[in-house]
């Protein structure tokens, strides 16, 4: 489990949102515990397993940023991968094709910089898919299932006005080590 989400909300929020466990991993309540519930030994829960630095990450085997950002940031446990559109990192072009295509070429983009980060897509925790036209869900759907068919992660579909350079769909995804 990533104990770094639980920590950043205890150090900035001083909140328990998860039912109390002790390190060992021992329960310490039943009883659903209330999102405002304060516990004075927040930080006896959960320890840091790392230095908390953030790390840029960056591959030449994915496209190159095409703004002010990072391919990726790691975090303590978490890697986040900015969204990728399907461009060919050869080329630096969108690929052709349909929405089936553009979403197998950014599934090849996101394991690309997943393993710049030492990860897979296995490791991928949550997702975020932006299309342009919902009509283009099923296609989608179908080509991604080739990708994360087993166990695959949390997703949110959103439909948007427009991406950038004219694409259709964009995915950016969480991972955890």
């Amino acid at each position: 489990m990533c104990k770094q989400i639980a920590l950043f909300f205890f150090e900035h929020m001083n909140i328990l949102l998860l039912t109390p466990t002790l390190k060992t991993g021992k329960v310490i309540t039943d009883k659903p515990v209330s999102p405002l519930w304060r516990h004075p030994n927040y930080k006896d829960f959960f320890q840091p397993t790392e230095t908390m630095t953030k790390i840029i990450i960056s591959t030449d085997k994915a496209p190159a940023a095409i703004g002010p950002y990072s391919q990726a940031v790691a975090h303590g446990d978490l890697v986040f991968i900015s969204g990728q559109l399907p461009i060919d990192p050869t080329t630096g072009k969108l690929v052709e094709g349909d929405i089936g295509d553009r979403t197998h070429q950014i599934a090849n983009n996101l394991k690309a910089v997943a393993q710049e980060a030492g990860l897979g897509l296995e490791n991928i925790v949550k997702t975020t898919i932006f299309l342009t036209d919902l009509a283009d869900f099923q296609a989608m759907n179908s080509a991604y299932n080739e990708h994360f068919s087993s166990e695959p992660p949390a997703r949110s579909t959103v439909q948007v006005a427009a991406l950038p350079l004219g694409s259709n769909i964009e995915i950016e995804a969480i991972l955890c080590r």
